[in-house]
């Protein structure tokens, strides 16, 4: 959506436009249980943009969001980070990616011990690769001339 709004008007969209457009599809929804949380952030002519859309389709710009379950504990961590510097704002960034890889490998690999599975096949298991039509129609062409 936001590359045919560069095309029609020949400029990138902007950040309020971007959250704009996502806060109307999500509207156009509404009522169909879905459950979003999302920040569209970036940096357009009119500097640095940062928005919280929801999936009833609203939108609040703000300087600071959190955004998730874990998004209570989050917001008094930025309280006390709040005025930091870009240094500061990459280590914290470097922490929270540690810290949130660190807590889902070790989710999966207690799920893993307590039902036995194995981990490498959990992914298939509850998302199983399915063929795509085309790739379906050459098993079938090729089960035809296997059979001549």
């Amino acid at each position: 959506m936001c590359q045919l709004h560069e095309l029609a008007n020949k400029r990138r969209i902007s950040v309020t436009g971007a959250s704009k457009l996502l806060a109307n599809i999500l509207y156009s929804y509404l009522g169909m249980v879905l459950s979003v949380g999302t920040m569209i952030a970036g940096w357009d002519e009119m500097g640095p943009g940062l928005y919280y859309v929801d999936s009833e389709g609203g939108r609040l710009k703000g300087t600071r969001f959190s955004v998730g379950s874990g998004s209570p504990y989050v917001y008094g961590v930025l309280d006390n980070w709040y005025d930091m510097s870009i240094e500061e704002a990459a280590e914290l960034a470097r922490r929270v990616f540690i810290m949130q890889h660190s807590l889902m490998e070790s989710v999966v690999e207690l799920l893993a011990k307590l039902s036995g599975d194995d981990v490498g096949e959990l992914h298939y298991k509850y998302f199983p690769v399915m063929p795509s039509t085309v790739e379906q129609e050459m098993v079938e062409v090729a089960g035809e001339f296997g059979s001549c």
